[in-house]
Formats: C-alpha cells, sequence, structure tokens
C-alpha cells in the first residue's frame, strides 16, 4: 500500500511540474494563446509571466516599459480581441489587437510579429518587409478581414499598374514601391522596378500609400496597412493552399480569439 501512495505521489508530481514546465514553453500557436489569455485576464501576475515566458532581453525591456518590448501594444487594453496566426516561416507569430463586431468577424487596428526559439519569445519587430514591383507583377488577391470573404472582388498587379476587379468593373491606378513615403506622387517612377516597403499608388489623382507587414509569395499571403485604417489580409487568388491560413479554430471564452495559419 505504501508502495502504492508512493508510486501515486511520484505520478502525482511528475504530472505537476510537467504541465508548469508546459505552460511556460512556447512551442505552437496554443501555448502562445495560454500567455496571452494569462497575460489580459490577470494583470497582477505579469511580471512572473513574461519572465517566464521571455527571454532575459525582452524581460528586462518590459520591466521598463510595456511598450520598450511590444507584447502587446500600450494600447492593447482599449482593444477588446486578439488574433494569433502561425505564419509559413517555422517558429515565427502574427499577433494583432483589435475588436470584434458580429461576433465572428475581427477588425485588426495594431500587430506585432513574434518570434520563439528554444520555447521562449526572444524577438520581437522583424526588419521591414521590402518587396519589388517584380514580386507583385501578375499576382491577384482576394482581401480577407477575419474571415474568408465571399465576394467575388479581387486585386491585381502589373509591373505599374494597380488593378480593382469588382462586379461590373473595374478600376485601374498606377502603382510603384518606395522605401519612404513621399509628399506626393512621383509619376516618374511606375514601370521602373521600384523596390520598398511601401505600396504607393495613384488613386484619384491623390497619394495613397499601404505598408507592407508580411509578404510571403510562396505561400500566397500579404498583410497591409493604411494610415490610419485596420490591417488588411490578402490570400492570392487560386492558390489553394493560403485558405488553409484563414481556417478558423476553436478559443477560450474570456480568452483571445485565435486563427491559425
Amino acid at each position: 500500500m505504501r508502495k502504492l501512495l508512493s508510486t501515486i505521489t511520484l505520478t502525482a508530481l511528475l504530472f505537476f511540474f510537467s504541465n508548469l514546465a508546459s505552460a511556460q514553453t512556447i512551442n505552437n500557436s496554443a501555448d502562445l494563446e495560454k500567455f496571452y489569455t494569462a497575460y489580459f485576464n490577470n494583470r497582477q501576475s505579469r511580471d512572473a509571466l513574461v519572465k517566464s515566458y521571455c527571454t532575459d532581453s525582452i524581460y528586462q525591456a518590459w520591466k521598463v516599459s510595456e511598450s520598450d518590448a511590444p507584447l502587446v501594444y500600450f494600447d492593447c487594453d482599449t482593444y477588446s480581441g486578439v488574433t494569433i496566426r502561425q505564419m509559413p516561416k517555422k517558429n515565427q507569430y502574427h499577433v494583432a489587437f483589435g475588436f470584434w463586431q458580429f461576433s465572428n468577424v475581427f477588425i485588426p487596428m495594431q500587430s506585432e510579429i513574434i518570434n520563439v526559439d528554444k520555447g521562449k519569445i526572444y524577438k520581437i519587430r522583424n526588419a521591414a518587409t521590402s518587396i519589388s514591383t517584380s514580386d507583385l507583377n501578375g499576382t491577384k488577391w482576394i482581401s480577407e478581414t477575419g474571415y474568408i470573404t465571399q465576394s467575388k472582388d479581387y486585386y491585381e498587379f502589373t509591373q505599374d499598374t494597380y488593378i480593382w476587379h469588382y462586379e461590373g468593373g473595374t478600376h485601374t491606378y498606377p502603382y510603384y514601391m518606395a522605401k519612404n513615403i513621399a509628399g506626393f506622387f512621383d509619376h516618374s517612377k511606375v514601370g521602373t522596378g521600384t523596390k520598398g516597403q511601401y505600396i504607393i499608388k495613384d488613386e484619384n489623382r491623390g497619394k495613397d500609400y499601404s505598408y507592407i507587414i508580411y509578404f510571403e509569395k510562396e505561400e500566397g499571403v500579404m498583410i497591409t496597412k493604411r494610415k490610419g485604417e485596420f490591417e488588411n489580409y490578402y490570400i492570392m487568388k487560386d492558390k489553394d493552399t493560403a485558405l488553409e491560413f484563414f481556417k478558423p479554430r476553436e478559443f477560450p471564452v474570456n480568452g483571445p480569439k485565435v486563427s491559425q495559419w
């Protein structure tokens, strides 16, 4: 009997410590979901939480200011939802903060690209994503904001033209890529094979631009953001694998709502 009790006690302790270890290790988006659920639901335990889940450098930056180590945006508490998507690149996650409308439509406002190594969050804010007009030339994209749209609208790029296809017609706009935002639309750059992290287009005789947060042509995924607006997710038209990236999965009550790529 005593031997049985010892075995049961040892098993219970091993179970307890294995759960404790796994709770402090990020191996997938479900583990990252645990982190954000705890972060948002218990402000008092945030110090220990960040220390457990993050590398020392991230933790020390967080101790100075939450905004110095943007595991969350400084105004995240004003948002009503979070989505966590595991990206095509290994150990990389896209975390967006925003609002849920009509129970199933997510409006992303701000986001972070989070890198994980050996179970710890180790790097935030990657270098800017820079692409060329050649990367966009010949591609077609369907817009996705929290759910896969059933609209027949799609967006197409040539080397010098951005084309919006919609039921009943099309709109075309000249565009180019840029590393910085100028105060005017430079028509001399259209069609010259420019490169940068901003898509600059001449829309109704006025300059319009979108910042590229993420671009992966092979996987058929693009994320952009216009100034003062929410993020836009795009999947490459007729690329079946891209549809799987936006397949939603279950999320906990009172926790972040999670989608997984």
